[in-house]
């Protein structure tokens, strides 16, 4: 089974994407991105990284610099309710890399999206 890592600072998302996806990968979750951070730092094996771009500790663009320097090819799908400048910036120097989706979710245009991010690895 496929590992994904979520990370999100609020403990709603993540338990719904954890119940949701966990039928069909190998689910890690973390509302605290330091700790995701460290525990990633040790086990960087997941092909796709979710991230909520605005949290409070680390953003999701210091988030995705920070994993790059443990894994240059790590995938991510970043998220947030409304989108910016910032979020586009980032997505577009890690254009390979990077997957934006929009709030609210859908789990399962969700669940294509890590499909199709696994096939391409």
């Amino acid at each position: 089974m496929t590992n994904i890592l979520i990370i999100d600072d609020d403990k709603y998302i993540t338990d719904m994407l954890e119940d949701y996806l966990s039928n069909y990968f190998e689910v890690k979750t973390f509302n605290c991105p330091i700790e995701a951070l460290i525990h990633y730092s040790k086990t960087p094996n997941y092909p796709i990284v979710f991230s909520d771009f605005h949290m409070g500790k680390i953003n999701g663009d210091e988030l995705v610099e920070q994993m790059l320097k443990v894994n240059p090819k790590q995938k991510f799908i970043l998220c947030t309710a409304s989108m910016n400048k910032k979020l586009f910036e980032i997505s577009e120097t890690y254009i390979d890399q990077i997957y934006l989706y929009d709030k609210p979710f859908d789990l399962k245009k969700f669940k294509e999206l890590c499909d199709t991010i696994i096939e391409s690895i």
